[in-house]
């Protein structure tokens, strides 16, 4: 039962850390800074017929920590309404690592997977 154990751990192949890249930042790129945290959102483009956005986000140090198509998502109570994309500057107020969050609403932007036209274009 052991040797088993041994053969089956030895088999799974760790992947090499690798040192996220340094990039130049956009001058369109605005800094947002949330409890002392400062991101910097690059916004390439805005759909407001799908309520979506391309955005990129670096650290302060200018890594880049996600890039990919962002979709409004918004749960509203009753007598509310709907948010949608405006000023990114004014509305956003973090990024959690998985969303980006809006300032005094209940609505945040989710990633989407890229298309492959997408990914040459951030």
């Amino acid at each position: 039962m052991i040797g088993v154990f041994i053969i089956f751990v030895s088999c799974f192949e760790q992947k090499p850390y690798k040192e996220p890249e340094i990039v130049e930042l956009p001058k369109e790129a605005f800094m947002i800074d949330n409890r002392g945290k400062e991101m910097w959102f690059h916004v390439k483009s805005v759909n407001l017929h799908r309520n979506s956005a391309l955005i990129a986000i670096y650290n302060e140090d200018g890594y880049l920590l996600d890039r990919g198509r962002f979709v409004l998502l918004c749960y509203l109570g009753e007598n509310q309404d709907h948010e949608f994309i405006g000023d990114l500057e004014k509305q956003i107020d973090y990024y959690d690592g998985y969303v980006i969050h809006f300032k005094k609403t209940n609505c945040h932007l989710k990633i989407l997977r890229l298309s492959n036209n997408e990914k040459d274009t951030l």
